[in-house]
């Protein structure tokens, strides 16, 4: 039925407006994790909509194409990699600031399904324009926090806030020159031209060279488009406009920052494009099915934690994920995932710039207009600028779905060979497909709301500690373990009980409150241990562990040759992290054992060579 496509427009209409803002984090919660659940959300809603209309018409439409079979590949190969992952709730969920988790690996695809089958195709304008209007606002928000000074901390990072402006930038530029056919009216020019000041006074601000890049990039594409579609006549006003926004983004591009204000922009931090390939590399090296399948989705944070120090020197950063996007998915999921991505774009590229070479005669032209050939005039600079934000940043999540919007999109306007299944005549196994995905999203929604209270009650505990409210933070961060289970979580608890323990050891009360110090402590190893027996095969609780015993020796009794095994056992794990050679040395120096404590000191500088006080703790131990 017609209306449950009109409802789904509708859906995509509000999300892709909602696209732009959802680079303001929720107070309280991660903001990466509150995207990933608006996101599930979204494409939940989707599919039981057009389940609605396949169950009711009793047949469903599928778009065959070289493009779509590459998508589908990359599916099944994530798929395959998530299920040889130890840990399936990490692959399946990921941490609350990762990208790349087989829910949200399953969401982009299915967006891009959705948009190829089910959407019309005189609909997808209508979400280019809606992302851009949201842009806009977005726009206006931020220029308000600047002019009237906001006390609250509106934006998360600078450059993958930039990219948003810079999508709408290409998107409305393209809208305006490609599409527009007819002359625009006074009122219709000045509405247009504010709206393009709007984007580029914020991208004059952050003045992000990724963002310049791509605009200048899209820029040309629509001016050699515009000198294809008018024979190269430069009186059209057209072509100089086209032009002039091409120079002056290159422009721009080469130019030193123009504005220094000192607005409230999170740094940008990433590791270096060497230390990410030698991490893929590492990650490679491992095991002969990594090569093909990867270490599993959503973990690319953990081989950072393995690597540390013989890459990443000291630095104390936490990175989710590799210098850009394309590295990341390689090393998470694998070679035969990642050729399946890039064969998609290269078709999608073989495929555009064929299209805008067939548009070149008036005949082809008025065909091409019939066929909603004009909106893939503004698909393809997008897809374009898209494909090179991949190759050249971090993953972050309003690029990485419309990406897939935009190959789906794709997908929809090509001329594709349609594929109809009869659900009358028992096709059994679409059925159950198709049942499989709105449980899969069902899950995920469940699942990724019970991981956001949990962030929720765990970001408030840190609050409340760091307000010396010990005892609200440890009950808040024990309600954000029993809320999900994380290992993390019960680490992060079982830190507090030992913080609160050592508090109090450093009190007056020390003496009188003897047996308080003891429960606290016993306390924080029982979570400890029990972060471990749900993660065993990660590194970062094991080392956590060998923490809290070293702590405890200092507050009660002496731990540290239980300090020394869960050390032993995160070394195991992680053999090139320095962090873990440097505390085993330092337990065999309390213990008196100098030999193994040198051993260990060496191998941590070894490992990471810029420890200038290791240094002086190995030359003091050798004299």
């Amino acid at each position: 039925m017609a209306y449950f496509r009109k409802i789904a427009g509708w859906v995509f209409g509000a999300f892709f407006f909602l696209l732009p803002f959802f680079y303001i984090p929720n107070i309280g919660v991660s903001y990466i994790l509150s995207q990933k659940l608006l996101v599930v959300v979204f494409v939940l809603i989707s599919l039981i909509l057009w389940m609605g209309q396949i169950f009711t018409e009793k047949r469903i439409y599928l778009k065959k194409s070289q493009l779509a079979i590459f998508l589908v590949g990359f599916w099944m190969m994530s798929a395959i990699s998530f299920f040889l992952t130890p840990n399936l709730l990490q692959g399946f969920l990921g941490r609350p600031n990762t990208l790349d988790s087989f829910l949200m690996l399953s969401a982009y695809i299915g967006i891009a399904i959705l948009v190829a089958n089910f959407l019309d195709k005189k609909d997808l304008l209508k979400f280019f324009q809606s992302f851009i209007f949201g842009s806009i606002f977005l726009s206006i928000i931020f220029l308000a926090s600047l002019i009237f000074n906001f006390e609250i901390e509106l934006f998360s990072s600078a450059e993958s806030f930039s990219l948003i402006f810079a999508l709408a930038f290409v998107g409305l530029n393209a809208i305006i020159f490609l599409i527009q056919e007819q002359p625009l009216k006074l009122w219709q020019k000045i509405i247009n031209g504010a709206a393009l000041v709007l984007l580029l006074i914020p991208l004059l601000i952050i003045q992000s060279k990724l963002s310049w890049f791509v605009i200048f990039l899209a820029s040309f594409l629509i001016f050699w488009r515009e000198c294809l579609k008018n024979n190269f006549l430069w009186k059209n006003k057209k072509i100089i406009f086209s032009l002039l926004i091409f120079l002056i983004s290159l422009g721009i591009f080469f130019s030193p920052k123009f504005f220094n204000y000192d607005f409230q922009l999170g740094s940008e931090q990433s590791i270096s494009y060497i230390s990410g390939l030698n991490i893929a590399e590492k990650t490679f090296q491992e095991s002969f099915k990594n090569i093909f399948f990867g270490s599993g989705p959503a973990t690319y944070l953990y081989k950072y934690s393995l690597y540390k120090g013989n890459d990443l020197g000291d630095s104390t950063l936490v990175f989710n994920q590799g210098p850009i996007a394309f590295l990341t998915l390689g090393a998470s999921l694998g070679i035969l995932a990642l050729l399946c991505l890039l064969a998609a774009w290269a078709i999608f590229m073989i495929q555009g710039f064929a299209f805008w070479k067939t548009l070149l005669s008036r005949g082809e032209k008025k065909q091409a207009k019939e066929n909603f050939n004009n909106v893939m005039e503004v698909v393809f600079p997008l897809g374009v600028i898209l494909f090179f934000s991949m190759c050249l940043y971090k993953m972050t999540l309003t690029p990485l779905v419309f990406s897939f919007f935009v190959l789906g999109a794709w997908v929809n306007l090509n001329k594709s060979e349609e594929i109809c299944f009869d659900l009358e005549k028992r096709n059994y196994f679409l059925q159950i497909s198709l049942i499989f995905s709105v449980l899969l999203f069902l899950g995920g929604v469940i699942f990724l709301g019970k991981q956001c209270l949990a962030e929720h009650f765990y970001k408030q505990s840190i609050r409340e500690y760091t307000e010396q409210k010990f005892d609200e933070a440890i009950t808040n961060s024990v309600r954000a373990a029993i809320m999900f289970g994380d290992g993390d979580y019960y680490v992060g608890a079982s830190q507090l009980y030992i913080l609160k323990a050592s508090d109090i050891f450093n009190s007056q009360e020390a003496e009188s409150r003897k047996k308080e110090i003891q429960d606290l402590a016993s306390q924080g190893e029982s979570l400890a241990n029990i972060a471990t027996s749900r993660d065993p095969q990660n590194y970062n609780v094991w080392h956590s562990l060998g923490l809290i015993y070293e702590n405890t020796s200092f507050l009660i009794s002496d731990k540290n040759k239980e300090a020394l095994r869960a050390y032993e056992q995160a070394q195991k794990l992680a053999p090139y992290n320095f962090d873990v050679y440097y505390a085993i040395g330092r337990v065999f120096e309390k213990q008196g054992d100098k030999t193994n404590a040198l051993i260990n000191y060496e191998k941590a500088l070894e490992l990471n060579p810029n420890l200038v006080e290791l240094k002086e703790k190995i030359k003091t131990l050798k004299e």
